[in-house]
């Protein structure tokens, strides 16, 4: 800490009682809220999308399986929440955080649950990332990732290591490491405290 103090930063990602927790599908689907944000010039108030919008950024096939799939991970989005213990950026460098959001609205009503059911295909729904997530959008404070080249991976793994790469690929050319360099990157905690079983 700027004050000397030695603490324990910790991230702690709760979802809600009797759901899964979040994936790297999650994260795909996130990614694509916040580029449709983007495009929609950064709204403060809860905006307009459809799902077939969201499976469109994300770049996935149009049908049934991934209406659900995308349906699910809103949910997950909405109902997860994040516990941060000196490890928010935000104001200050080592914030800490309980219980944030990552979606502060989430409006949606399948076809079967709607009174008016003359148009199948319009799924339109609500939604609003939470006030600190957009902030931290806003002034540049989020990882970077490079959304076109994520889009193209199909493995989940490489997804995931892609995230973590990317950090180290911003602003660079070219990344080269050893294998155990490249392990210590993508780990770096001290291996005294890692318990195998």
């Amino acid at each position: 800490m700027p004050d000397e103090r030695r603490v324990d930063a910790e991230i702690v990602i709760n979802p809600a009682q009797g759901k899964k927790s979040t994936t790297s599908r999650s994260y795909d689907v996130y990614l694509a809220i916040v580029a449709i944000w983007d495009e929609r010039g950064l709204p403060e108030q809860p905006f307009r999308t459809s799902i077939r919008e969201i499976i469109k950024m994300m770049n996935v096939p149009a049908n049934g399986k991934w209406y659900d799939i995308v349906v699910q991970e809103l949910e997950t989005l909405y109902t997860t929440t994040i516990s941060w213990k000196m490890s928010y950026t935000g104001e200050q460098k080592f914030q800490s955080l309980k219980l944030q959001q990552v979606l502060a609205s989430f409006e949606y009503v399948s076809f079967q649950d709607r009174a008016d059911q003359s148009n199948k295909f319009q799924q339109v729904c609500v939604l609003q990332l939470d006030q600190r997530i957009r902030e931290n959008h806003i002034k540049s404070n989020t990882n970077p990732i490079l959304w076109s080249e994520r889009k193209a991976i199909t493995s989940s793994i490489a997804k995931v290591l892609y995230s973590r790469l990317d950090t180290f690929l911003y602003q660079r050319d070219i990344y080269e490491r050893t294998g155990l360099n490249l392990v210590d990157d993508l780990m770096p905690v001290s291996y005294t405290h890692l318990t195998l079983p």
